[in-house]
């Protein structure tokens, strides 16, 4: 695990953080503990895809769905989704499902 503190990203799109990671979870633990204001997963070289069954996949895919709607709204338009999940399937890896 190797995050590092950012001045605050102008666009959720600009943010370089490495969601299907098993450490992600650590990383925004540690973010919270130092008072960072953003981080970026740029510069790590620990990445470690994270192991997801389908119906676990299903489960956190419906947790985001919600989490997006609350945050955004009805700004939360099909194209907007598109670009958010575009770049967070750039991320992913098809096998990392089990």
């Amino acid at each position: 695990m190797n995050p590092q503190p950012n001045a605050p990203f102008k666009s959720v799109f600009a943010a370089r953080r490495r969601v299907w990671c098993a450490h992600y979870n650590g990383c925004i633990d540690l973010a919270i503990k130092e008072g960072w204001e953003s981080w970026s997963c740029a510069d790590c070289h620990d990445f470690k895809p994270q192991r997801m069954s389908s119906e676990e996949l299903r489960i956190d895919a419906e947790h985001c769905r919600v989490l997006i709607y609350n945050l955004f709204g009805e700004r939360a338009t099909g194209t907007y989704l598109r670009m958010l999940l575009k770049d967070l399937a750039a991320e992913w890896e098809p096998t990392t499902i089990h």
